[in-house]
């Protein structure tokens, strides 16, 4: 009896403990196995299980034990972040070069151990004489271009800023990933931000400051101000930025699980930025929609030339898009369909009876334009994990092509993953073809430098500095 009474306390002692760290690791961990189960776990089990875990917390001290070593663990997490945040200059290494198969392009790479945990996320920005990076935490710094020739080494200075004070001392837990883009126009830098307002209200934001290479006080420039509830590691928000025409920028707003978590439909919402894309008055902050229905628009691009906004954005379980709004106008908001038309389905959709209450809120029909909506340029199943777009007309192309550069994350080399993806398009902007450059790293963000030509990316999974170049 004895002997079955321990069988039976061991084996729920092993349920449980699966159960915390699937609930608590899992849902936020950055890799294959844990992205597979957190995508593939229908949203109702990891509500109750969530629930299950709250009074296991309250009640069993093994867990408030471990609370307490987290908190501790979340010091301490911080601590080093602080220590980080004080040095000056970032050496980011020659790590090797190698050639993507089928390409004749060059990839070199540079690695510095200590930045993957100042991120692991980082953005990429440039001007005239610089490029910058700022880490996912707000770590801001510079590479003076000239110095780019170097094959040796890659020295990024720090920059100053009040970011911590500003924005990231709200997240005591040590979270490194609320930092959305960074752009620098006119002189100014902006940096896109998750904003913590309090425990039960996150929103997009975005603060300014005059660029100097020593020292930037940011200022609070625009807040969405429409509070969202906290869900795992925040990846539904959007906020990248871009140049737009005159004295605007853009703004992307991702859903925050409107559909799937919050039950409402904000991205139809024409009185919701939920879902949306904006123009932002640099001047004086005023806004406009420029484009609604939109799940988690990743990359943006504005082609000044021909007058087109470029975006990209993540789908559900497939259904990655790459989107073009024409000739942009204020009082012609485009909708490109989000969640009434995907090309992907909702996770869980394997039992149908599961996702049902969201299949009849989300139906995602596999049209866009027979209901109303703009269809994508191109869409991506299975997901390639979608991010930065850029269009460029330069770079090895000789036939001065229309040409898209697309980056990707994910973890499957074979659907497309880990890559940048050229997209040539035709006279009239239609997809045409295109080729794949397998880098082998999530590709989080890239630039094009124009007088060098070539591409300079910062990829997450190794926290690394690469340039894509012809041979």
């Amino acid at each position: 009896m004895k002997k079955k009474i321990i069988i039976v306390f061991g084996v729920i002692s092993i349920f449980l403990i699966i159960n915390y760290i699937s609930i608590t690791y899992l849902k936020t961990g950055n890799g294959y196995i844990s992205n597979k189960i957190r995508h593939n776990t229908p949203q109702f089990l990891k509500d109750n299980l969530k629930k299950v875990n709250n009074k296991l917390k309250k009640n069993l001290f093994i867990f408030e034990n471990y609370k307490n070593k987290v908190t501790a663990n979340e010091k301490l997490n911080i601590y080093i972040f602080s220590l980080l945040d004080k040095i000056s200059f970032f050496d980011f290494k020659f790590d090797s070069t190698f050639t993507p198969e089928g390409t004749d392009y060059l990839v070199t790479k540079y690695h510095n151990s200590l930045f993957f945990e100042m991120g692991p996320r980082a953005y990429l920005a440039k001007d005239e004489n610089n490029i910058y990076i700022i880490t996912g935490s707000g770590s801001l710094m510079y590479l003076p271009i000239k110095e780019i020739y170097n094959s040796k080494e890659l020295i990024f200075k720090k920059i100053n800023t009040n970011f911590f004070k500003l924005a990231s001392s709200s997240y005591k837990n040590g979270y490194k990933k609320f930092v959305k883009n960074i752009l620098i126009k006119n002189e100014k830098i902006y940096v896109s931000y998750y904003k913590k307002e309090n425990d039960n209200c996150y929103f997009n934001s975005v603060i300014a400051g005059d660029l100097n290479l020593k020292e930037i006080e940011f200022k609070n420039f625009f807040d969405v101000n429409e509070c969202q509830p906290y869900y795992d590691d925040q990846t539904q928000v959007g906020g990248n930025l871009s140049n737009f025409k005159d004295d605007l920028i853009l703004l992307t707003i991702g859903d925050s699980n409107s559909y799937d978590r919050q039950k409402n439909d904000n991205p139809q919402n024409i009185n919701s930025l939920i879902g949306k894309i904006i123009s932002i008055d640099t001047n004086n902050g005023d806004f406009n929609i420029i484009s609604m229905g939109h799940r988690n628009p990743q990359g943006l691009f504005y082609d000044d030339e021909n007058d087109h906004i470029y975006s990209t954005e993540h789908g559900p379980e497939g259904g990655d898009e790459i989107n073009l709004n024409k000739k942009p106008k204020i009082n012609n908001v485009k909708n490109f369909g989000w969640a009434i038309s995907s090309y992907g389905e909702h996770y869980g959709s394997e039992d149908k009876w599961r996702v049902e209450d969201l299949y009849r809120r989300a139906p995602l029909n596999k049209s866009h334009k027979k209901f109303g909506f703009e269809e994508p340029l191109k869409y991506f199943t299975p997901a390639i994990g979608i991010t930065q777009i850029i269009k460029n007309n330069s770079f090895n192309n000789p036939k001065k092509e229309n040409r898209l550069y697309v980056g990707s994350m994910g973890w499957d080399l074979s659907e497309g993953d880990l890559a940048i993806h050229e997209i040539i398009l035709d006279k009239k902007f239609n997809y045409k073809s295109s080729n794949i450059i397998t880098i082998g790293d999530r590709v989080r963000d890239f630039i094009y430098l124009e007088k060098q030509d070539f591409f300079i990316m910062y990829l997450e999974s190794s926290a690394s500095i690469a340039f894509l170049k012809k041979k």
